[in-house]
């Protein structure tokens, strides 16, 4: 018990003994023989609890007792202290956690089906993280970088949008993530009950471009990750050089 308390006991009971003692000479003609030996009774009592609290207080009071209070402090703040920190550390390990996030410094987390691009299998659950300098891919243990630095575009399209472009005579990206797709030339228009949609992350590796995509169709926050890349291409373009 903190010697506060037993300071603030020891007044307490001081000032009840002298309220009581008041009282008692007050009275005095008034009580009978059963009365006064009841009254000296808790009276005494009193004063032998007052007696305990001061000597509590005095004891607690030393300076070996207050070092030693101030260690047992200073040992159960840092227990707390560890205890936060391994709570932390394990709630660090869950991926797309808060936690996680603070720890690999990313702004925005998505979990989205796994298409093409990584060793993963495809149409597994991957959470992508949004970094200021890097995009990270994870699945349970397996973690992937990508430096942002890499990145060549990052690029939101649905399957119909996909599929007109190669019609179009564009089709890198339908090569790199459908395969070998035959279509009718004179097919104007593609028409589907579900609509997907796609997030694909164009990167350069060994003077090449490849392609990391997935199924984002019911993830809206997948713009983001479009979002931040085209701010991240303006302000490159704002710098001059003299």
């Amino acid at each position: 018990m903190s010697r506060i308390i037993y300071l603030l006991l020891s007044i307490f009971v001081g000032l009840f003994i002298l309220y009581s003692a008041f009282n008692i000479i007050v009275n005095f003609r008034s009580y009978n023989y059963i009365d006064i030996i009841i009254v000296i009774i808790v009276f005494f009592g009193f004063i032998y609890a007052e007696y305990l609290l001061i000597r509590r207080y005095l004891k607690s009071s030393t300076p070996e007792a207050i070092e030693l209070y101030r260690k047992k402090k200073a040992l159960n703040l840092e227990e707390q202290n560890e205890g936060k920190l391994e709570m932390m550390k394990r709630k660090s390990m869950v991926p797309g956690s808060k936690a996680r996030m603070k720890l690999l410094n990313a702004d925005k987390c998505i979990l989205v089906r796994h298409l093409i691009g990584l060793p993963l299998l495809e149409g597994i659950d991957t959470y992508i993280y949004r970094c200021e300098d890097k995009i990270i891919f994870e699945r349970s243990k397996d973690t992937f970088e990508l430096d942002i630095e890499k990145v060549r575009d990052i690029i939101l399209r649905t399957d119909i949008e996909i599929q007109r472009d190669f019609v179009n005579g564009d089709g890198s990206i339908h090569k790199n993530i459908f395969g070998t797709y035959t279509v009718n030339n004179d097919v104007k228009e593609i028409q589907t009950k579900l609509i997907k949609k796609f997030l694909i992350f164009a990167y350069e590796k060994d003077w090449e471009r490849e392609y990391i995509a997935f199924e984002v169709t019911n993830e809206p926050k997948a713009a983001l990750f479009v979002n931040y890349y085209e701010e991240l291409k303006n302000r490159e373009n704002q710098i001059q050089s003299l």
